[in-house]
């Protein structure tokens, strides 16, 4: 029998694995716990509905990966005639080449979907969302790299629109979509160095569902670009590292609007 989701599922879910209990194993060996069986309830649903989100990337499908700055290196320029004939060594910022673009498999850290020591490539479908979610700043250099897959990949799509549900009367569809819709809202909020560790537990536990049912990563949106989306694949050796450009940001852009009236949670169609 197929389970359901709930209207607040996320938010039981999240806060109970940030505060109670970090592990699950089913089925429960506790009993009384209602945040531990709406939780336990809740990763079944995701597991079970994770199949009409399955999206299929091809062999030799690009994806794009940045890091801040470039490597500082010595290289051989050849010296103008009108100054003479000659060369000589000067240091250059270059992109960073195949050894820093590509994580390093035995010092991973703490990541939305990754735990500490366990590696995820994070990449993007489009380089101004790579670039975007290194956070640069006027001015900063960025290495861009271009990946390509080794073989077909079948990944989770958590960027699919959910508005459907405020149209719909069906409770079932209705309470699936914004559970959805909020765990993409989760795995796109930009990490930052003020971050409490027990804040990625939620979104790391449900890639690992999605790693378990055999998957090989996951998309979702950016908080910082709409170009492309966000992929996380599991294991590192999906993609090949095939070259890498130096950029540089010349503008930040944001925009600001106040919120003069209270924000409310979304509302469920009427009679839901």
């Amino acid at each position: 029998m197929t389970v359901k989701f709930e209207r607040y599922d996320w938010d039981v879910f999240s806060r109970c694995v940030r505060e109670e209990f970090r592990h699950f194993i089913w089925p429960s060996t506790l009993s009384g716990s209602y945040e531990l069986e709406v939780s336990e309830r809740f990763l079944i649903a995701v597991s079970e509905s994770s199949g009409h989100r399955a999206r299929t990337l091809e062999k030799e499908t690009v994806l794009w990966r940045a890091q801040l700055d470039g490597t500082w290196k010595r290289v051989r320029i050849e010296i103008p005639e009108v100054l003479g004939r000659g060369h000589e060594s000067r240091l250059a910022l270059l992109p960073h080449d195949r050894k820093r673009m590509v994580p390093l498999s035995d010092r991973a850290v703490e990541g939305r979907v990754n735990p500490k020591g366990i590696p995820c490539f994070y990449s993007a479908t489009h380089p101004f969302t790579a670039m975007s979610e290194v956070r640069p700043w006027v001015g900063s250099y960025i290495s861009l790299a271009e990946f390509r897959l080794r073989r077909k990949l079948t990944l989770v799509d958590c960027t699919r629109p959910e508005s459907e549900w405020e149209k719909t009367r069906d409770e079932a569809v209705a309470f699936e979509s914004i559970a959805w819709a909020e765990m993409n809202d989760a795995f796109s909020r930009p990490v930052t160095p003020s971050d409490n560790l027990a804040d990625y537990a939620p979104t790391q536990i449900i890639a690992e569902v999605f790693r378990r049912a055999g998957y090989h990563g996951l998309m979702y949106r950016s908080g910082l670009d709409n170009h492309g989306v966000n992929v996380a694949l599991f294991d590192l050796r999906y993609a090949t590292f095939k070259h890498a450009r130096l950029h540089q940001a010349r503008s930040v852009n944001f925009a600001f609007q106040e919120k003069e009236e209270p924000v409310f949670r979304p509302r469920c169609p009427e009679g839901l």
